[in-house]
């Protein structure tokens, strides 16, 4: 049996078990970069297919914020739809400056707070007829969920509430008197010497009346 056969019952055992999640984490672990965005245009030039691609987020790697090109093979691949809402999965930056599509299943459909998946780790919309992963039905998975799975965590919606401490001790103002110490402290320094001397003093007295006897 080929190896590629044998992935395929593997991926098959694993659906049967019902873990898409263990899937997608394994098909999301093969990617270094993974953004949300959409295409805002695209050019083929020769073999590629370059697409000008806004970043809204990034759930792994560097882009943030920025618009990226993202490069495709042309040769029968389905260019990115303009404005289409979509995370997609890519290799490392090039010398050249752009973003190789992550292969063979490298974008996910994202409608509304879900991210189109099946049970396999892909979304069945984008992937090539050569693909040997089974055609399981598409689902919906939470996109926090998703983010989980790229390793991103939560995203948050606004900055994290101050963390409240205790204000150091406050420095004397010119012309102020140092802070006293505690009460405690106050009344309880001197009281040792006192309490020595008054011992000792009686020490002596009972000292002299044994004498005495």
């Amino acid at each position: 049996m080929s190896r590629a056969a044998v992935l395929a019952v593997l991926v098959l055992a694993r659906t049967a078990h019902g873990e898409p999640g263990e899937a997608l984490r394994d098909v999301l672990g093969e990617a270094p970069v993974i953004v949300r965005g959409s295409a805002i245009d695209t050019a083929r030039t020769g073999a590629f297919a370059d697409t000008q691609f806004a970043v809204s987020d990034t759930l792994r790697g560097e882009p943030a914020g920025e618009t990226i090109v993202v490069r495709d093979v042309a040769d029968g691949a389905t260019p990115l739809d303009r404005g289409e809402d979509v995370i997609l999965l890519l290799d490392a930056k090039t010398a050249d400056g752009v973003y190789p599509l992550h292969h063979p299943a490298g974008r996910y459909r994202v409608d509304g707070d879900d991210v189109i998946v099946n049970a396999s780790g892909v979304d069945g919309a984008n992937v090539s007829a050569k693909d040997l992963r089974p055609r399981a039905p598409d689902e919906r998975l939470p996109l926090e969920q998703f983010r989980a799975l790229a390793g991103g965590g939560p995203r948050r919606s606004g900055a994290a509430p101050p963390v409240l401490e205790p204000p150091p001790p406050r420095a004397p103002t010119r012309g102020s008197a140092a802070p006293a110490p505690p009460a405690v402290e106050r009344a309880g320094a001197p009281r040792w010497p006192w309490l020595v001397a008054a011992l000792a003093a009686l020490a002596l007295v009972l000292y002299g009346v044994r004498r005495a006897r």
